[in-house]
């Protein structure tokens, strides 16, 4: 018996000090906190993409990249875009965080003493009495609600940390377009203008009378077609590129999901005129990053000359970083410098 009592004692003891430590916990937690721990403690993981700085080339004389009116007018598009998506994340946001106090209060209401002790005190009683009777039905009810409301705080403490991780994000992008639209007013106040001090924004709509050469832009030679027509990234990789950054980079399936074959060829053929059908309305972002791959696809002289394919590969069997750098560069440092802008321009993109 007095092993019995001391190993009961031992027992209580136990329980009443991890009822301390479970009280403890509960006390101590901290979403907000406890989020930003997860997060430093996974960096790689949930820390966001690098930024690409710009680096000027060997010889070149940039010390600044800015925008042009085409491209101001473009940003600013993009900021009021993502103010506007950011009021309604941030609006969604708050409306799931107060649904989520509502059914945390719900939930811990639940979960009260009374609840513990009918279930516990139904447990122990007898089974044929006609209290117990009474008293099953409504346990098993009180159950089923608050598993219900259980799912629903769940759902809702989700649907704030993923509104909450947007928000930080958009809010981000916003404050860096929100600087550079400053500065490119900034820059437009300090310059004299011939429009009474108002700033146009005209975008230009590349028309075949104004390209002065015979060269095919698809199945056709890139370099010709670039010294031929004069515009150092062809119209067609520029128009892209710059419809893919403002509409598609959010995009599932783009470069893997094939366009309306139909709009392509329309696309196609309307940039073989010399036109920018990207300019006037919006298309298909499958159908255009289609319009991209086709392009390089269908070169008379890849991107990647023939010649240089046994080169590349062999810098691919080096295994020191440094040495395969230094090989990759001689490899494209032999390329025109046409196509090595063309090159520039596009792993930029791509990254």
């Amino acid at each position: 018996m007095q092993a019995y009592v001391s190993r009961q004692s031992w027992a209580q003891q136990n329980l009443n000090k991890g009822l301390q430590q479970l009280q403890e916990a509960v006390s101590g937690l901290d979403q907000s906190r406890d989020r930003d721990t997860l997060l430093q403690d996974h960096y790689n993981t949930f820390s966001m993409p690098l930024r690409f700085p710009y680096q000027p080339h060997e010889e070149d004389q940039i010390s600044e990249v800015s925008a042009q009116c085409e491209m101001r007018c473009e940003i600013e598009i993009r900021f009021k875009q993502i103010q506007t998506r950011l009021k309604t994340v941030t609006e969604e946001t708050e409306e799931a965080g107060k649904s989520m106090l509502t059914a945390k209060s719900s939930l811990l209401e639940g979960i009260g003493d009374n609840d513990l002790e009918s279930s516990v005190g139904f447990g122990l009683s007898q089974v044929g009495s006609n209290e117990n009777l009474t008293v099953k039905p409504s346990v098993a009810r009180r159950r089923a609600n608050l598993l219900e409301v259980e799912n629903v705080y769940f759902t809702k403490v989700k649907d704030y940390l993923v509104g909450s991780s947007l928000v930080s994000k958009l809010q981000a992008k916003h404050d860096l377009l929100k600087e550079a639209v400053e500065k490119a007013e900034a820059s437009s106040g300090n310059q004299p203008s011939r429009f009474s001090g108002k700033s146009l924004c005209i975008r230009k709509n590349h028309s075949s009378g104004n390209l002065f050469h015979n060269h095919k832009l698809f199945s056709g030679d890139m370099l010709s077609f670039i010294k031929a027509s004069g515009q150092q990234i062809p119209n067609i990789v520029e128009s892209c590129i710059r419809f893919i950054n403002l509409y598609g980079l959010h995009h599932e399936g783009i470069f893997r999901v094939p366009g309306s074959q139909m709009e392509v060829n329309g696309l196609r053929d309307a940039f073989e005129r010399g036109e920018d059908p990207l300019s006037e309305r919006r298309y298909d972002l499958d159908s255009v990053a289609g319009v991209l791959k086709l392009y390089f696809r269908c070169l008379e002289n890849p991107l990647f000359s023939l010649d240089s394919t046994s080169q590349l590969l062999e810098c691919c069997q080096i295994k020191d970083d440094a040495e395969r750098a230094a090989h990759l560069k001689a490899v494209v440092s032999s390329y025109p410098e046409p196509v090595i802008v063309v090159m520039r321009y596009l792993f930029a993109f791509l990254h």
